[in-house]
C-alpha cells in the first residue's frame, strides 16, 4: 500500500472510524490466514502472503492482544457464530500448509500468548520429508544469481536448444511450467529434489542453504504431534497432495481420506474442518466435502464471516509480510469489509456464499 493510502487510513483511525467499524461489525467472525515464516533475512523473500518474518508475526499477535480481540478455537467460534453467543470482534487464527517455519517460529509465539490456532496440514511432504517442489523452484528461478538458463544444460527436452531469460516473466513462467510438468510426470518425490539441486547448481543458487534450513519444507508428522500435545493447536484437513482435482476430475474424497489417515498420527482429535488448497473453491466441491464429514471449509476470499455465511465457503483475512500494521488493523476492525460491502452493493454483487 502506498504512503498516501496509509496516511488516509491513519486519518480515518484518528477520526474514530476504526472504532466505529469495529462496533458495526462486532458480530462478524474474523478468521485470520497465515502461511509460513521466512527464516533467513540474508536470503531474498519474493513472497508476500506465503512467508513473513517472525518479527512481523509476533507484532501482529501483540496487536491482537493490545487491542483486545478475543482469540477463539475454530470449532468453538463457528458454533458460537451459529448460536449467536460469539464474543464481540472474535478472531480465529488459521495457518495453512504446516511449514517448518510454522513449527519453529509461529508455534512458540502462539503458545507464549496462549492463543489457540488451527493448522491445516497437507501431509505428502510432511510424510516424505521433501521440500515443496513448486515453491522451491519458484524461488530458484526468481532469485538465482545467474539470470539466463541454457536449456541444453538441463535434462528437460522441451527446454533444450535455446536460452531462457529468467528476468522475463513470460520466459520464466515457461521454464517453470516445463520443469514442473517433467517432474510431475516422470519423477518420484526424492528424484524431484535431485532435479531442484541440478537446476540450482546451473543457476549458481545456494541449494545447500535451502536444503539445510528447511525453508521450503513442512514440519514432520512427529513435529506436528509435538505441537498438538497441549491441545492449544489443532491440526485439520488440507488434502494429502494439496489438490482437490486431478486431470480435470474431482479427487477430493481420496485426498481427504489420505490426509485424514496421516493426521491420525498427529492427534486423535476429530478432523472435520478443511482448507481448500490454494484457497480455490467452487460450489461443486460442497457435496464431496459433506460426504467426507467436513463441517467447515476456509477459502482465500477476503472478508469477515456472518451467521449467514456458508460454512463450506468461509472467507478470511489474509496477512502478509508487505501488509503494514495500519492495513492489518483496518481489516481487523472491519473498515475494509464495510468498504467491500458498499462496493459490492453498488455493483449488485453478493459478498459471500450464503447458507441455503
Amino acid at each position: 500500500m502506498t504512503d498516501y493510502k496509509q496516511g488516509i487510513l491513519k486519518l480515518l483511525k484518528g477520526l474514530g472510524l476504526f472504532q466505529l467499524a469495529r462496533y458495526v461489525t462486532r458480530k462478524r467472525l474474523r478468521i485470520l490466514c497465515y502461511h509460513g515464516i521466512w527464516m533467513d533475512d540474508r536470503q531474498p523473500n519474493p513472497f508476500n502472503f506465503l512467508f513473513m518474518r517472525s518479527e512481523t508475526f509476533s507484532r501482529r499477535m501483540d496487536l491482537l492482544d493490545r487491542l483486545g480481540y478475543p482469540v477463539l478455537p475454530l470449532e468453538e467460534a463457528l458454533k458460537r457464530l451459529g448460536d449467536g453467543s460469539l464474543p464481540d470482534s472474535a478472531v480465529v487464527i488459521t495457518i495453512d500448509d504446516g511449514w517448518y517455519g510454522t513449527f519453529r517460529n509461529m508455534v512458540p509465539t502462539l503458545t507464549a500468548r496462549g492463543f489457540a490456532a488451527t493448522i491445516y496440514l497437507t501431509t505428502y511432504h510432511a510424510e516424505n520429508g521433501t521440500p515443496v517442489f513448486g515453491v522451491a523452484l519458484q524461488h530458484i528461478l526468481v532469485t538465482s544469481p545467474r539470470r539466463v538458463l541454457d536449456g541444453n544444460t538441463t535434462r528437460i527436452e522441451s527446454l533444450n536448444g535455446r536460452s531462457h531469460d529468467l528476468d522475463d516473466p513470460v520466459a520464466r513462467d515457461f521454464v517453470y511450467d516445463q520443469v514442473a510438468a517433467f517432474a510431475e510426470s516422470r519423477l518420484s518425490a526424492h528424484e524431484r529434489v535431485d532435479l531442484l539441486a541440478e537446476i540450482a547448481s546451473t543457476l549458481q543458487y545456494d541449494w545447500a542453504w535451502a536444503a539445510s534450513s528447511r525453508q521450503f519444507g513442512l514440519m514432520s508428522l512427529t513435529e506436528a504431534r509435538e505441537c498438538s500435545a497441549d491441545g492449544l493447536l489443532t491440526f485439520q484437513l488440507h488434502t494429502h497432495r494439496h489438490r482437490v482435482r486431478h486431470n480435470g476430475a474431482s479427487c477430493a474424497a481420496l485426498e481427504i481420506a489420505e490426509n485424514r489417515q496421516r493426521l491420525l498420527r498427529v492427534s486423535d482429535a476429530p478432523t472435520r474442518h478443511f482448507c481448500y488448497p490454494s484457497g480455490k473453491w467452487q460450489s461443486e466441491d460442497f457435496a464431496p466435502l459433506e460426504a467426507a464429514g467436513v463441517r467447515s471449509a476456509t477459502t482465500t476470499d477476503t472478508g469477515l464471516c456472518s451467521h449467514k455465511t456458508h460454512r463450506l465457503a468461509l472467507p478470511r483475512v489474509l496477512d502478509g509480510e508487505r501488509i503494514s500494521d495500519i492495513e492489518f488493523e483496518a481489516e481487523l476492525c472491519g473498515l475494509m469489509e464495510l468498504r467491500r460491502t458498499v462496493i459490492a452493493a453498488l455493483r449488485g454483487q453478493p459478498r459471500t456464499a450464503k447458507i441455503s
